[in-house]
Order: structure tokens, then sequence, then C-alpha cells
């Protein structure tokens, strides 16, 4: 136990996050976490307009608070299973067009309160499997924002048993559906949406593949996808450097 304590507050320390809730740098970067916090919550409502989302978790340095000025938006998009490539689709294409969406190649500048879509998954694949310590400490901690809290709580407590989800978290969206998505949902509902699906999985990953081809790979890359899991990692030397010095 007190080798799992230290190995946690070594873990903060590597990512950024001060231990000492009592020093200035510690409450200046509180007080960061709750303006970064709004910002994203002002933003989340446009997942309203998605079809086939199911919920959306917050993740990487938004859920684990140690955010810095130039962060961007992590997130878990979670889609209905068959329709991942069309939920990604509309979220690529919603987000591009509000230019709320951190492009590839963008600096950490230019991707300061950015969304960030490297992970789509559906609820196939839970409880989510993780890579090393640093996934596993990151998806105890998941924020759900967005989506149906009877699924988000059953995924939870796939990930962790004694996990529960609380409705009247002030970070929670509550979901209330658009004229917009239920038409979309109507439409692509049926075997034309099943077609549409198939149209878009064939799309982007041969789009997927001819960027895999141009672009420069880094420390072991993780790119998966499927139908069940979109993932796009394309350097994780410093989540590997993290885990190694803890």
């Amino acid at each position: 136990m007190i080798e799992q304590v230290l190995s946690k507050e070594k873990f903060y320390e590597l990512i950024g996050r001060r231990g000492d809730g009592f020093s200035m740098e510690r409450r200046q970067q509180d007080v960061l976490y709750d303006v970064k916090w709004k910002k994203f919550l002002h933003h989340v409502k446009l997942f309203r307009f998605i079809p086939f989302i199911d919920f959306i978790f917050a993740s990487g340095s938004m859920a684990l608070g140690s955010v810095r000025d130039a962060s961007d938006f992590d997130l878990i998009v979670g889609a209905r299973p068959g329709r991942i490539f069309t939920v990604r689709f509309f979220a690529l294409a919603f987000f591009g067009f509000a230019r709320l969406r951190r492009k590839k190649n963008a600096s950490k500048g230019e991707g300061k309160d950015k969304f960030c879509f490297n992970q789509f998954v559906t609820k196939n694949v839970f409880p989510l499997q993780s890579h090393d310590i640093y996934s596993r400490y990151l998806y105890e901690i998941l924020v759900p924002v967005f989506g149906d809290p009877v699924l988000i709580n059953e995924l939870l407590v796939q990930q962790d048993e004694q996990k529960r989800f609380l409705t009247d978290d002030l970070r929670y969206y509550r979901t209330r559906t658009s004229l917009l998505r239920r038409i979309l949902e109507r439409g692509l509902g049926s075997k034309i949406g099943n077609g549409f699906e198939g149209f878009l999985k064939f799309f982007q990953v041969k789009k997927i593949e001819h960027g895999l081809r141009k672009t420069h790979l880094g420390h072991k890359p993780r790119i998966v996808y499927t139908d069940d899991l979109l993932e796009f990692h394309h350097d994780t030397h410093r989540i590997e450097r993290m885990g190694k010095n803890l």
C-alpha cells in the first residue's frame, strides 16, 4: 500500500500536477483547471447534434487535473455499436466547422482549448485495456460529461467494480436530444445507415492508411481502427517514460 501511494505521488509529479495543496503554484493550477472546465463544458453541448453518440468521457489532463494554459481537451467518444465511423465523421465535421477540433500536427499553442479526437470506442471494448501505468490510472478517473447515465454507470462498474457515476456531478451535461440528432438517427438507423457506415469506413480507413504511409510515426505508435475501437496515438514515448520512472 505504501509503495502504491508513493507511486501515485510520483506519477502526479511526473505529469506536472503538484501534490502540495497549499502551494501558490498548485492553487493557480486549480484556478486554471476550473477555467478550462468551464470552456470545455460550454462546447460539450455540440455533441447534442451528433447522431449515435452514447457517452463522452473527459480524459487526459482534464481528468488528471494537470492542465496548462496551452492544454487541449482530451476525450473518449462512445459510439453506438455499428456506427463508430459515422460518429467520427460527424464529430470531426461539426467540431471542425466550429474550429474547435485539434488538427493532427497542431503545435501546443495551436491546440489550446481544442478537442482532441484520438479515441473512439463502443461499449463492446469495456473494460478498457490499459497498456501502461499511465492509462491504468487514467481509466480509473475518467470523467463522464455526456450521455446515458444508466449506460455510463454500467461501463464504469465494468472498469472498476467500486466505481459509481454520480449524476449530480457539475461536470456532467444532462443529455437533451436535439431535433437534428433525432432526424439523423431515424434516417441513418436502417439499412441506409448500414450502407453509409460501410462507405464511411472504407473512405476513412483508406485515408488513415494513406496518412500513415506519409506520416513519420514516433516511438511505439498505437494506431487501431476496428469496428469497436479507433485509437490514434502517433508517439507513446512520453507515456512510456512516465511509466518507467514510477
